[in-house]
């Protein structure tokens, strides 16, 4: 397993330090742990594209954690892009409500063309992404957050 930061900052913007992002890999399975400012650059820098990005975690719901998701949806819009299979997103409880207001504010802007959103609210349980193994435990921050426990 190896894991890559790709940003460890904060939501102050700053030259050094992107916001935060996580990217796990084991063999041919990989996932994304929060897609703070700068994720999809650094990702693309490893060569990982859009289309094969693997399932995306969110850890809590603060925009410093989520501030590229909207940019990684409008991206998979384009046709362009070629993402067909499904793009699986979990986190805490509240996700789902959270997504619904995302697509309420953005409308087609973000909604999937081409391939299937799944999204997931997994607290308290593990779930198998390939040959890893993450399980999503409640953790102390703000309601939704949780703390992954990855395994391979």
């Amino acid at each position: 397993m190896r894991l890559t930061v790709l940003g460890s900052g904060t939501g102050v913007p700053r030259p050094d330090r992107g916001g935060p992002a996580h990217l796990v890999r084991a063999g041919e399975t990989s996932l994304v742990m929060d897609l703070g400012m700068g994720a999809l650059a650094k990702l693309q820098g490893l060569g990982v594209s859009p289309a094969g990005l693997g399932p995306v975690l969110l850890s809590h719901l603060h925009p410093d954690h989520t501030a590229e998701l909207v940019s990684l949806l409008f991206a998979l819009r384009n046709l362009g892009v070629g993402r067909t299979r499904p793009l699986r997103l979990l986190g805490g409880a509240g996700l789902r409500a959270w997504m619904e207001r995302l697509f309420d504010l953005y409308g087609d802007w973000i909604r999937p063309r081409g391939y299937e959103l799944v999204v997931e609210e997994i607290p308290g349980r593990r779930v198998q992404l390939g040959s890893l193994s993450v399980e999503a435990v409640e953790v102390d921050h703000i309601p939704g957050s949780v703390g992954f426990r990855v395994t391979g």
